[in-house]
């Protein structure tokens, strides 16, 4: 009974993540940016970049008045710098969107959800884009059905019990056509969407994979639909298996 966390406790935690998340799309914020986004009072949003800042996590710039990732952090970083897919990923991501000219992105999975880490935009006009640090639930798109075909048959069950499905799209799987498709995406190792997050977008993606079989994280092409064939899917379905495997074998070498 003394070791439990009261929902005040878990709810403080839970409000510090989602501070910390708000880096993946803004270098620095504001005290107004942590209310707004976290939906808190101006008090507790105070107390809580007050305390992060006294422990690390935040910094506070005095002329600006704007917090921006605390010393603590990088020094988790640099320990930990080996297992850092995005800069294990960087390279083969550019490589990648530069030989199809498509947006190519890397995600990782944040619960019932999936984010999109890291990625390099296509430079055509007509092009599938998604903002860094945008998250969407598992159930929809190329990525999310990949995360969520590999997770344990009960964590599949709990998912689909817990999470309030809609459809994004004419084309979102209902969860009947999902089931089946993920034990089809678990054996074929690669995921395919059409329109099914954004109407006329492909996306194409394969896991990477670290040394226990686990997924780290997905790395996907995205493009319109217009230069789609079933010819261009078998491409670049074998070059995200090709540079999904040297992503790995980076990852085993640090």
């Amino acid at each position: 009974m003394g070791n439990r966390k009261s929902p005040n406790q878990l709810n403080t935690v839970n409000n510090a993540i989602s501070l910390l998340r708000m880096f993946l799309s803004s270098e620095s914020i504001s005290l107004t940016d942590v209310e707004k986004e976290l939906n808190i009072s101006k008090t507790t949003a105070f107390r809580l970049v007050t305390t992060m800042a006294e422990r690390g996590l935040l910094y506070k710039n005095d002329k600006t008045k704007r917090y921006s990732p605390g010393i603590l952090l990088f020094q988790l970083i640099r320990k930990y710098q080996k297992y850092d897919i995005v800069a294990i990923s960087d390279r083969y991501i550019e490589e990648l969107a530069t030989k199809t000219d498509e947006s190519v992105y890397l995600t990782i999975r944040s619960g019932y959800n999936y984010l999109f880490l890291t990625g390099r935009e296509s430079t055509q006009m007509l092009k599938v884009t998604t903002p860094l640090g945008d998250e969407y639930s598992l159930y929809v798109g190329a990525a999310g059905k990949l995360h969520l075909a590999f997770l344990s048959d009960n964590e599949i069950n709990q998912y689909f019990e817990k999470v309030e499905y809609k459809k994004y799209t004419s084309a979102t799987l209902t969860k009947k056509q999902l089931r089946d498709e993920l034990k089809q995406i678990r054996k074929q190792r690669y995921s395919l969407s059409k329109g099914e997050r954004i109407s006329d977008a492909i996306g194409i993606a394969v896991p990477i994979f670290d040394s226990n079989e686990f997924i780290v994280a997905t790395i996907g092409i995205y493009f319109p639909e217009t230069r789609y064939s079933k010819k261009i899917e078998q491409k670049y379905i074998k070059e995200l298996q090709q540079y999904a495997r040297k992503i790995q074998q980076r990852m085993l070498d640090n």
